[in-house]
Order: structure tokens, then C-alpha cells, then sequence
């Protein structure tokens, strides 16, 4: 099939590697995102569990303060 083309196997694989090139770097750079997402949720999550606990301790204080 290549033959009909004039195409060896290098040379094809010469006019792909850009594109293979791509989809590596592509899948490289969806990694990373997925990461920083992942580590992004975490924080968020740490930071609500703050926030709860910060105005579970304040809503005690002012209960404490009323007796």
C-alpha cells in the first residue's frame, strides 16, 4: 500500500511523529491539569472545614459569654 505512495516506513513515520509528538504533550498537559485540580479541591475543602470550625468556636465563645 505504502508502495503506491513511495512512502517507506520512516518516512511515514517522519510525517507522524509531529502528530504523535501532540498527543503525547497533549496527554502530558491533561496530567498536569488534572493534578492542579485535584490539589485545588483539597485546599477548597480544607479551607470550608476552617471556616466550620472557625464559626463553630465563635458561636461558642458568644454562648459561653451569655452564661
Amino acid at each position: 500500500m505504502f508502495d503506491f505512495f513511495n512512502f517507506s516506513g520512516m518516512t511515514l513515520f517522519m510525517l507522524l511523529s509531529p502528530f504523535i509528538l501532540i498527543v503525547i504533550m497533549m496527554a502530558i498537559l491533561i496530567g498536569q491539569l488534572s493534578h492542579h485540580l485535584r490539589q485545588q479541591k483539597t485546599i477548597i475543602q480544607q479551607q470550608q472545614e476552617l471556616i466550620r470550625l472557625t464559626i463553630k468556636s465563635m458561636n461558642r465563645r458568644d454562648n459561653d459569654d451569655r452564661r
